[in-house]
């Protein structure tokens, strides 16, 4: 959604926690990813994270429910008939959420892009919402740690890797710097002889 994973790094390491629950609902993969490299480098708490991200990923899924779920009340019948939102398929999706709702909602919640999809298909569908939030909240309590988890190793792997390559470097540096001494003083000895 945004320019680059650099600006939402740049403006998370200003704004901190402020900034990383609305981030999270905009663009909840990339954003908690971020928030896990920010970890790593020490600019953010884990435990704040995880709880700051895991709160906004079920915020913005409880939204899209609500959206489904208003959905049908709401719309004109006109627009129900050009979204598809006919009352066979609306049973279909009902029946459907009865006998697949955990599989459907994992998937959808591991499924990024669809995800939005399943949620709002499950506000229409009228899942009862404990049942809805009883899954999400399941499921997003796993896919934040492991995203958090994910940004944290990939941050300090990076760190890790900054430090290696200083260090290989600082030694190619100094080779360099003899072999060119060398090379210069055996040049200057040729010439005097």
């Amino acid at each position: 959604m945004w320019g680059s994973t650099v600006d939402i790094t740049s403006l998370l390491m200003q704004y901190r926690y402020g900034l990383l629950f609305p981030s999270v609902v905009v663009e909840g993969p990339v954003a908690t990813i971020t928030a896990g490299l920010l970890v790593a480098h020490g600019y953010m708490g884990f435990t704040a994270s995880y709880i700051v991200a895991a709160a906004a990923d079920v915020a913005a899924d409880v939204g899209y429910y609500l959206l489904g779920a208003a959905g049908e009340t709401h719309l004109t019948l006109r627009w129900q008939s050009r979204l598809g939102l006919t009352p066979a398929r609306l049973a279909d999706v009902r029946a459907h959420f009865k006998c697949h709702g955990g599989t459907t909602f994992l998937a959808g919640k591991l499924l990024h892009g669809p995800g939005i999809a399943v949620l709002v298909a499950a506000g229409a569908a009228h899942v009862r919402f404990t049942t809805f939030l009883t899954y999400t909240v399941a499921i997003t309590v796993v896919k934040t740690l492991a995203l958090l988890l994910l940004g944290y190793y990939f941050g300090y792997a990076l760190g890790w890797f900054r430090q290696w390559l200083d260090a290989w470097v600082t030694v190619a540096a100094g080779v360099s710097i003899v072999l060119s001494a060398t090379y210069l003083v055996r040049r200057r000895r040729r010439k005097n002889q």
